[in-house]
């Protein structure tokens, strides 16, 4: 299998954008220490869009109150030219609407987080959470009225509908929307989620035993699993109340991690109960995170396979080195659960990957996210991880 993948790794060519009206930039990366938490973001052109040279669609923003944290990940859909455009429009108008009416309720804070801290079945507590709630579900009207602004605008720039040889059209600009907020209260957290079309959000209690471990917050439409499809938030009927309330999740836990991705990595880790684990194992033996346990049975090390080396699709000649825990598994011949468990192993190995040779963490997780190898796997992939009650 491994020779396939190396094979079909080769396979893949590199094309710079051809489109000359707003580009993306290839990649993004942010490594950020927040009064709230950490933040390490990245987002990589998928393979496909290198190998004929379209743009990256996807998009990622963080915003702050105090310490109450805002993120936003979007992915605009693949058949639209400027879906790229949405995808940045919607997340930073989002972001910006909740940062600014957050911080308008900045007098009523310590209230809110009193509240906040009442059984999860008080009356107080379930207002608070719907009024937070609200605010999320009211920031993708805002952003469906910035993508209009934007269309409007589009349509007198002669520029644009010479890229589209042909006038602009608001579902050009189509895209899903994933946001999250989050609020510390020491030692559990508050985490409201409001999702339209696919991805995921998952939180992650790292120091909980394997089956206790993960949260799933995400509300992927059936139709993004089984049709190829899944909703935008310029959709019919997505932004009525009713079903802005369906897609939102509110949750209250000791999870240290939260990470948001579009798609393209979501689907990689999928389903992700038993996924995001391994997604965190795989950022751990990659060295994104700082593995901080450490397992005195150096004898099993041995069994612990070297990193895999693929060439980068930017530049063949240059060969990318990463560690893949479902490697390491088969090689120990043991269950997922056993290196959660056992995590300290991954140690051993850490040094032999790429991604130990950078030093900025946002730019860590971008190699890594923009090399790692999965058959089938050639999307744009964005990735923001928030990082809680943390010391590292």
């Amino acid at each position: 299998m491994q020779d396939i993948m190396k094979q079909t790794a080769q396979m893949w060519k590199y094309k710079t954008v051809s489109s000359s009206f707003e580009v993306h930039t290839e990649y993004d990366n942010q490594y950020a220490v927040l009064p709230g938490c950490k933040v390490i973001g990245a987002r990589a052109r998928g393979k496909k869009h290198k190998h004929d040279g379209s743009n990256c669609d996807d998009w990622f923003e963080i915003g702050f109150v105090n310490d109450w944290t805002v993120a936003a990940v979007a992915d605009g859909a693949g058949s639209k030219k400027l879906s790229r455009i949405g995808a940045k429009v919607a997340s930073q108008s989002a972001v910006t609407y909740i940062v600014n009416t957050l911080t308008e309720f900045k007098d009523y804070r310590q209230e809110l987080i009193a509240d906040l801290k009442k059984p999860v079945n008080s009356s107080e507590y379930t207002k608070v959470c719907s009024y937070l709630a609200n605010i999320l579900q009211n920031s993708f009207n805002v952003a469906k009225r910035a993508i209009e602004q934007k269309k409007s605008d589009c349509a007198n720039d002669p520029k644009c509908s010479e890229n589209l040889n042909r006038d602009v059209q608001l579902n050009d600009f189509s895209t899903t929307l994933l946001l999250t907020l989050v609020i510390p209260l020491s030692p559990e957290n508050i985490i409201i989620t409001v999702q339209i079309g696919d991805g995921a959000v998952v939180a992650l209690n790292t120091k909980a035993d394997y089956k206790d471990a993960v949260r799933v917050l995400t509300n992927a439409d059936d139709k993004s699993k089984f049709a190829g499809e899944t909703e935008f938030i310029l959709s019919e009927n997505v932004l009525k109340s009713n079903e802005l309330m369906s897609k939102t999740k509110v949750y209250r836990g000791n999870s240290d991690i939260v990470m948001l991705m579009t798609d393209g990595v979501a689907d990689d880790y999928f389903p992700y109960t038993e996924g995001a684990k391994r997604l965190y194992l795989d950022l751990l033996a990659n060295v994104i995170f700082n593995n901080r346990k450490r397992n005195s049975d150096v004898s099993i090390s041995g069994v612990i396979p070297r990193p895999m080396a693929y060439p980068w699709v930017n530049d063949p000649d240059v060969k990318i080195s990463l560690q893949y825990t479902s490697n390491i598994c088969n090689a120990l011949g043991k269950p997922l659960s056993y290196l959660w468990e056992n995590r300290g192993i991954l140690s051993y190995y850490t040094r032999y990957v790429s991604t130990n040779n950078v030093k900025d963490k946002g730019e860590r997780l971008l190699m890594w996210l923009d090399n790692y190898v999965e058959r089938g796997s050639f999307d744009d992939r964005t990735l923001v991880i928030l990082q809680l009650n943390t010391e590292e």
